[in-house]
């Protein structure tokens, strides 16, 4: 089998990625690609959540947010709606900024 990823051979991970300053660069990349893969997903959920339709507040939390794909998505499903979302990578609020005005 040809693996491109290293091998656990010894039960520990191959690099870490749970410090900020440790998986930065690791997350970067990863945001960026998950991004497009989850849009379609997160704009289902909102048109399941009938967001377009409510007249009310919608309160959106995305907690460990990444790329904020769900809280922009939802955002964008709703006028009324507010997104705030939570992750230790900067990645998110940068690609939250990258993504521009989430109303119409």
């Amino acid at each position: 089998m040809n693996c491109r990823l290293p091998l656990l051979a010894n039960g520990e991970p191959a690099m870490a990625v749970n410090d900020s300053s440790e998986g930065a660069d690791f997350f970067k990349e990863f945001v960026e690609g998950i991004f497009p893969m989850s849009f379609p997903a997160a704009q289902t959920l909102g048109a399941e959540l009938k967001l377009s339709s409510l007249d009310r507040p919608v309160s959106v939390l995305d907690l460990a947010a990444g790329s904020g794909v769900w809280g922009i998505a939802l955002a964008q499903a709703s006028r009324e709606s507010v997104s705030a979302s939570a992750s230790w990578s900067i990645r998110a609020s940068a690609t939250l900024r990258a993504r521009g005005p989430h109303r119409a």
